[in-house]
Parts: structure tokens; sequence; C-alpha cells
């Protein structure tokens, strides 16, 4: 599966990067990540729809455990699905398939992405029945 997600934040801190970059570096055996930050509001009309699952998350999205996140994912996979979108703090100039809620907390975009980047590791960690802290 590829994912790409979308982050409008103008300056990311340095601690969700490094966050990032290493959930990046684990999800290397089961799938491809990419982080795409968009500095500029004009930049989200730049965005060419794709296809796969687009997935805007916001606070007022659907919340599920790690469990049904991990079948989520692993349906998508069983049917064929290849490449996944996620949109933070940004909704794409075109229709998206699902609106999704990493927390009900207002929260920073870098702290979205770095908790989203853990819990698709957390979600293939549980596909392969491998374990992961609860």
């Amino acid at each position: 599966m590829n994912y790409t997600i979308y982050i409008y934040e103008k300056k990311m801190a340095p601690f969700f990067m490094d966050n990032i970059k290493e959930f990046t570096k684990r999800l290397g055996r089961y799938c491809k990540i990419q982080i795409i930050p968009l500095k500029k509001e004009q930049d989200i009309e730049k965005i060419k729809q794709t296809g796969g699952i687009h997935c805007v998350l916001t606070e007022k999205g659907n919340t599920f455990p790690s469990e049904a996140f991990a079948d989520w994912i692993h349906q998508l996979e069983v049917h064929g699905t290849s490449s996944c979108t996620f949109y933070i703090h940004c909704e794409p100039p075109f229709e998206w398939n699902e609106e999704g809620c990493i927390s009900k907390l207002t929260m920073a975009p870098g702290l979205t992405a770095a908790i989203l980047c853990e819990q698709i590791y957390r979600a293939y960690r549980i596909i392969h029945g491998q374990p992961y802290h609860k």
C-alpha cells in the first residue's frame, strides 16, 4: 500500500518531524509513506485527484479503536486498493471517500501527522499478528 499524507502547516516542529521519520522508517517493511507539506492555502488547489481512497482528518470525523483501523487498512488491501491519501488541516478541491478523526481534541497538524504515522504502524503490527503495546 502507498500512503500519501498532505499536511497544511507553515513550519512543523522538529520533534514531530523526527517522530514521523522514525515511523516512516519502521513502516518501510510494510508500505510506502510520503508526507507532503503544504505551506500556503493556494497549494491545496494544486492537489491532483488520484485513484485510491481519500480521507480527510477533522475533529468532526469518525473515531475508532486501533483494531478497527487495522481492519479498515486490511480490507482496503484485500480489495485491491493500492493507495490511500490523508489530508490533515486541509480539504482537497474534489470529493473524498472518508472523513476520520485522530482525536476530538484540537491538535497541531504536525502532532496529528505523527500520531497518524504511529497508528498506521500499529495497524500493520496488528495485521501481521506482531506484538505492539496498548
